[in-house]
Order: structure tokens, then C-alpha cells, then sequence
């Protein structure tokens, strides 16, 4: 498939869904993947930096359409739970390199938006449940896109499995 027939069937994803996941495979970095189409919205993208393929597809499965489907609304300093076993927190990617939400970014500019993507950067807890509050260098062996550290702002419960799946969070249900 060539890059024009990809962005079309992007855009097709974003039409149905509201946004669709991108993986792109680490060379010679780790992986990440992120979302597109959330700018339709007026809100940020979510990148998320080293997670297994699939689990950061489902993650952002999950935020994307809190975001679409039910409306949340999501800010630096922002610590997220029942997605994962550990609490996510989320911080304003706003030293992040150029190229690194390419395809959003050309989507963006596709449906008549100017300027980059804003980018909200997903983050694990360690083992210790404790998140990068305040860091501005690697976490768990990731960069953080944030050189000035973000500061904890609130908890954000979202409904659980169940009730996400009975909402139509998912593209099976």
C-alpha cells in the first residue's frame, strides 16, 4: 500500500472511530505508537514510548475513546486508572522531536488545520506505583518529552472493562 492509499485508510479509521492508533517500529530507538485524529476534537494526541505493540494499542484504544465516546477530557499531571495494573500518568509532550507524530500530523494538516499536533505523553508506574512526577529525564528507561518535569494534577478514574465494552468502546462490541 502506497503512503497516499495509508493516509486515506487513516482517514477512513478517523471518520469511523473518531481516531485510529499508529505503531511505528523503533529504529535504532524503542518502539512507541500513538494517535490520530483526536485533533478533530480539539484535543491532544496520546504517544506512548517502549510498550509491547499490542499493549499500547489497547491503551490507547481505551483513552482514545475516552476521549470520542464518553467525553473526558485529558491535561498534563494527569494520573489515570483501571486501564492498566499500575496507575498512567500523563504529561505534555512539549519537547518531543519534530517527526515523532508524523502521520498526525499530516492528517492534521490534511483536514485543514495548521501547525504540529499537541502530544500528551502515556507513562507506566514503576513497580513502586510511582509515576515521573516532576522528572525530566528517562523514566523506566524511556525519554521523558518534557524537559521541565510535569507536576501531579488529578486522578482520573475511567469505568471499568465491563462497562467500557457495554458503552461501545471497542470496535467488536
Amino acid at each position: 500500500m502506497d503512503h497516499e492509499a495509508l493516509l486515506a485508510d487513516w482517514e477512513t479509521r478517523i471518520e469511523r472511530w473518531g481516531f485510529t492508533n499508529i505503531a511505528v517500529v523503533g529504529d535504532p530507538g524503542p518502539e512507541y505508537a500513538y494517535t490520530a485524529g483526536l485533533f478533530h476534537l480539539g484535543h491532544p494526541e496520546f504517544v506512548i514510548v517502549g510498550a509491547p505493540r499490542q499493549l499500547a494499542h489497547d491503551l490507547l484504544w481505551d483513552l482514545g475513546s475516552a476521549v470520542v465516546r464518553s467525553g473526558f477530557r485529558f491535561e498534563s499531571g494527569t494520573t489515570v486508572n483501571r486501564l492498566a495494573a499500575n496507575p498512567m500518568g500523563i504529561v505534555a509532550a512539549t519537547d518531543r522531536p519534530d517527526d515523532l507524530v508524523a502521520v498526525a500530523d499530516r492528517l492534521r494538516t490534511r483536514a485543514g488545520l495548521n501547525g504540529p499536533s499537541s502530544v500528551l505523553q502515556v507513562f507506566f508506574a514503576n513497580r513502586e506505583d510511582v509515576l515521573p512526577w516532576g522528572q525530566n529525564e528517562d523514566h523506566l528507561g524511556f525519554p521523558i518529552f518534557n524537559r521541565h518535569g510535569a507536576k501531579a494534577a488529578r486522578s482520573v478514574d475511567l469505568p471499568d472493562r465491563e462497562t467500557r465494552d457495554a458503552d461501545g468502546w471497542y470496535p467488536d462490541s
